[in-house]
């Protein structure tokens, strides 16, 4: 096994000296409609190490970031069935096949809040979790929204919208609160935007 440290650093961003891994096949082994498992046999190109990796599948997912006129940011409140408690996030779901990113965007926005219209801005994407999961999140900011319906919510989805100032945001995040990590990256990604 090479040394770590015999191996020249790589630019950030780049590869350096390693190589994408090679596809020798690929399984289905899961598919419940939200998401799929997929089974790849693959093979180090450097080393000629085979592995399994199980990764799944899923369309992707779009992140909004709503701020009303006088700058506090919206935020959704659930129950999370994977963590067993309450958490706040921005508004985020599955882009719908076809759907462009935008509309999705609206969508989200409209059926869990119940805000809409304002300036709408791309803050670009970033994969979910690159180790495991085939999708990208992508992320808007949404300026000077207004109410515009009512929620139109799904049958499992139960939802208060939660109002924070700028300083409330930062005190959810270190007090946990937001603990949801694709919802810190999107705030971190606004941040670098200036929207925080």
């Amino acid at each position: 096994m090479a040394d770590a440290s015999s191996r020249p650093p790589a630019e950030a961003g780049g590869a350096g000296s390693l190589l994408p891994w090679k596809e020798n096949g690929r399984k289905v082994e899961y598919d419940c409609g939200w998401f799929s498992v997929h089974r790849h046999d693959r093979q180090s190109q450097a080393s000629g190490v085979e592995h399994d990796f199980y990764l799944i599948e899923t369309r992707d997912w779009i992140n909004v970031i709503p701020v009303l006129p006088d700058g506090r940011i919206i935020f959704v409140k659930q129950y999370r069935q994977a963590a067993e408690r309450f958490g706040l996030e921005v508004p985020a779901g599955i882009i719908d096949e076809g759907e462009d990113m935008l509309e999705a965007g609206r969508r989200e926005l409209a059926e869990e809040t119940g805000f809409g219209e304002g300036e709408w801005t791309f803050l670009g994407s970033f994969y979910s979790n690159p180790a495991l999961i085939r999708n990208h999140v992508h992320v808007f900011v949404a300026r000077n929204i207004r109410p515009v319906a009512e929620q139109s919510l799904d049958a499992e989805e139960e939802i208060d919208v939660v109002i924070l100032d700028r300083q409330q945001v930062r005190q959810a995040i270190l007090d946990g609160t937001i603990h949801n990590a694709v919802t810190l990256a999107v705030l971190y990604r606004a941040s670098l935007h200036g929207v925080l």
